[in-house]
């Protein structure tokens, strides 16, 4: 009787430990997403403002081209 419930108890820790993880799990994943859409946001930035200095660039030596 005693083994009988021995069992279930570690039944029931490792179903609790299981569900204990799997929250962890999507707590994590939901984190990682976040970042993940963070440094998308961050990237595409940083791309505009590569764009934006190179058209400023061309334009200056265009300006310069056209004063010689």
């Amino acid at each position: 009787m005693a083994d009988d419930y021995n069992s279930r108890d570690r039944d029931y820790d490792r179903t609790r430990d299981a569900h204990t993880n799997s929250h962890v799990a999507k707590l994590l994943s939901t984190l990682a997403l976040i970042t993940a859409a963070i440094a998308l946001a961050v990237g595409l930035s940083a791309l505009n403002k590569a764009t934006d200095a190179i058209n400023l660039a061309n334009r200056n030596l265009d300006s310069i081209s056209q004063t010689r």
